[in-house]
């Protein structure tokens, strides 16, 4: 499940990451489709080093994928993508968060989930944005309703 408008990819569950054996042949097919994905590196949806990438996603992307690998037989896999868009007014999908708590009293640290594939030629992390989602609340004489915006 990935954000509409963001770039992102997907690992084939048959091999590890990052290292392919180089015997290994993977290809990328969406949806039954004979004609693999692209190699192209300028193409909005391609296939690079055993990910498919989306730069970005849309949500006409959903749909099934599947990667197929083959060294001496051919193994194949499939995989349901699911682009979903952010919820009106705000820049995320609520079906998409990533929670993580950190108590008041001690010193904490949050992580930002899957930038492994991200990383560029020179293996440096991409630069990372964070945003405070704040919670609003409407008190009534007996009644508090929260609503996250």
């Amino acid at each position: 499940q990935f954000r509409k408008n963001s770039p992102t990819s997907i690992t084939c569950p048959i091999i590890t990451l990052p290292v392919l054996h180089s015997d290994y042949n993977l290809t990328w097919y969406k949806n039954g489709s004979a004609t693999p994905v692209t190699t192209e590196r300028d193409a909005r949806i391609h296939q690079r080093e055993g990910l498919l990438w989306f730069i970005p996603a849309m949500l006409e992307d959903s749909g099934i994928y599947e990667c197929s690998v083959s060294l001496n037989h051919s193994n194949k896999k499939t995989i349901k993508l699911t682009v979903f868009k952010n919820d009106n007014g705000l820049c995320f999908n609520g079906k998409m968060k990533f929670e993580q708590k950190v108590m008041s009293t001690k010193t904490g640290k949050i992580i930002c989930p899957d930038l492994e594939q991200f990383k560029d030629e020179d293996n440096n992390q991409p630069e990372v944005h964070w945003y405070k989602v704040l919670s609003v609340c409407i008190s009534y004489i007996q009644d508090t309703k929260c609503i996250i915006i």
